[in-house]
């Protein structure tokens, strides 16, 4: 993810979790250099990276990474503040460790469900304590705010 359309001097840091290393080499993330990039493996990774690229690995006999794990290792890099793009499991993972403070769910007009029941909705978010704040059509697709209940 990188600021586009406006006049950003600082693009976001990009951390992409990936227990596996199943990301191609050859992916835009790590090629681009368009801002700097922290990979999150769970086993070590021999690669040769671009400059804007550094892998770190957080060691999980399951190979899924604690929530709490990749946070405690981001806010040593003193990064305070993320922002998660991820499919359904992830951001189950994160609303189940109760670290989600605020979240935006953007749901679309065309149904991309492959009918399996990891689908997220807006289910999810009340069971984790979350209100809802705000409700808004965004060109047919409908954008709900979210946040912590206090």
């Amino acid at each position: 993810m990188t600021a586009r359309g406006v006049d950003a001097r600082i693009q976001p840091i990009r951390v992409v979790i990936d227990p596996n290393a199943r990301i191609p080499e050859n992916s835009k993330v790590l090629c681009d250099g368009l801002a700097p990039t922290i990979l999150i493996h769970s086993k070590p990774v021999l690669s040769e990276d671009m400059p804007h690229v550094t892998r770190y690995v957080l060691p999980s006999e399951d190979r899924e990474i604690e929530v709490e794990k990749i946070l405690d290792l981001l806010g040593d890099l003193r990064i305070q503040s993320l922002i998660v793009e991820g499919g359904p499991l992830t951001w189950k993972r994160f609303l189940m460790a109760g670290v989600v403070d605020d979240a935006v769910l953007i749901r679309s007009q065309i149904n991309l469900s492959s009918g399996e029941s990891n689908a997220f909705g807006e289910s999810y978010l009340l069971e984790a304590g979350m209100e809802r704040i705000s409700q808004e059509d965004c060109g047919g697709d409908i954008m709900t705010v979210w946040s912590r209940r206090r």
